[in-house]
């Protein structure tokens, strides 16, 4: 892998963190200073806007990501170079049905991003729904997944874009607020729509894995850790709109759901917010979930991973920290085991997304060698 010298040991300890094996060891993506990303950025102000309803050129998003990927080549942390072609996101699954759709660029981090408006606003009927092949939306998910995955082969990864399933579905269809109602009003409805969400994600993720060749014998995500690898076959899942839900709608409405989705690919990562903590002891009964992706909000997880930990068992945990709270543990010797650690220079907000923890490769080489013989007393 041309941007990974050291993808080999990367991908062998991931594999073994996501077994299970790996409980009293860390793992670690450091950020480091990017300057031509950073410069590209400036150029591409420009070029980007910051919101519109057309395509971004596939070639200035391709090049984003191959800055944004190259600082991996010479950095021996555990993450990988995966590029996620985020201009479809959730966009797409209001696009294909030909609701009207737009993208987001935010400058500052290179970021991209699509959303959708709501489709099915008078009724939770899902009945007529029918994905428009001939749609600009197929159209660009074939071409650009083509044309990405023949110009990553052999240099990074490709990943697909995270999934939109069960009532993260019905929220983009319907509307958060209606969406919230319909699980009290029209719950049989709802079902159906979990339903056809769920047809529909299996159907969808497998359109984009014809165009994306298995590595190694297993499949790239570019959600967990910033770049991730699974052996055989996986799915990124989350449960956003369940944490406005109690335990027992996420039980009737998500869960089950979610492991019919799990089932069809094999396995998968999921990516959790703070307001649905309530939710952990739920998801962590979900079969053949490999992962849970903490994001970084507050209350801020990384101060309570030992008290999360109870919950989650040997569940591996992804979370992010600063580099300074990092060490302070790690000297201390408390940094829990069974966690992938993403370092950056502060926490929270647009900016974590370019915040980086150290200036230098050579530095974060350093810090992986302190990192790889780290073991904690869980």
């Amino acid at each position: 892998m041309e941007y990974k010298n050291n993808w080999k040991q990367a991908i062998e300890r991931q594999d073994l963190f996501w077994k299970r094996k790996l409980k009293d060891r860390i793992l670690a993506r450091i950020f480091v200073r990017n300057t031509p990303f950073e410069e590209w950025l400036t150029v591409l102000k420009n070029k980007m806007p910051v919101t519109g309803n057309v395509f971004p050129q596939k070639e200035l998003v391709l090049k984003t990501w191959e800055l944004k990927l190259a600082v991996f080549k010479e950095l021996q942390d555990d993450s990988l170079p995966v590029m996620t072609p985020t201009e479809f996101d959730e966009g797409l699954y209001g696009g294909i049905f030909g609701a009207e759709a737009y993208f987001n660029y935010d400058p500052e981090s290179g970021w991209l991003g699509s959303m959708a408006n709501h489709f099915l606003e008078n009724s939770p009927d899902t009945d007529k729904l029918e994905i428009k092949e001939t749609g600009i939306w197929m159209k660009e998910l074939k071409e650009r997944f083509s044309w990405y995955s023949e110009r990553a082969e052999g240099r990074f990864g490709l990943s697909p874009v995270v999934s939109i399933d069960a009532l993260n579905f019905a929220v983009l269809a319907r509307g958060a607020t209606q969406a919230m109602l319909d699980t009290c009003d029209n719950r049989n409805k709802m079902k159906e729509m979990c339903e056809f969400a769920l047809k529909l994600n299996i159907g969808i993720g497998r359109l984009q894995k014809t165009f994306i060749k298995p590595f190694n014998n297993g499949t790239f995500d570019g959600y967990p850790a910033s770049g991730a690898w699974f052996p055989g076959d996986e799915i990124n899942i989350s449960i956003d709109a369940f944490g406005q839900c109690n335990r027992e709608t996420y039980l009737d409405l998500g869960f089950k759901y979610n492991q019919k989705l799990i089932e069809a690919f094999g396995s998968a990562a999921l990516h959790i917010h703070s307001n649905a903590e309530h939710l952990l002891p739920e998801a962590v009964k979900l079969k053949g979930l490999k992962c849970i992706t903490l994001f970084d909000e507050t209350p801020r997880y990384f101060p309570r991973l030992k008290e999360i930990k109870k919950i989650t068992g040997d569940m591996p945990l992804i979370t992010d920290c600063t580099l300074n709270e990092f060490l302070e543990q790690m000297e201390k010797g408390t940094l829990p085991g069974g966690v992938f650690y993403v370092i950056k220079g502060h926490a929270g907000g647009r900016g974590s997304l370019m915040s980086p923890a150290v200036e230098t490769v050579k530095e974060a080489n350093e810090l992986m060698k302190k990192i790889h013989a780290y073991k904690a007393v869980n």
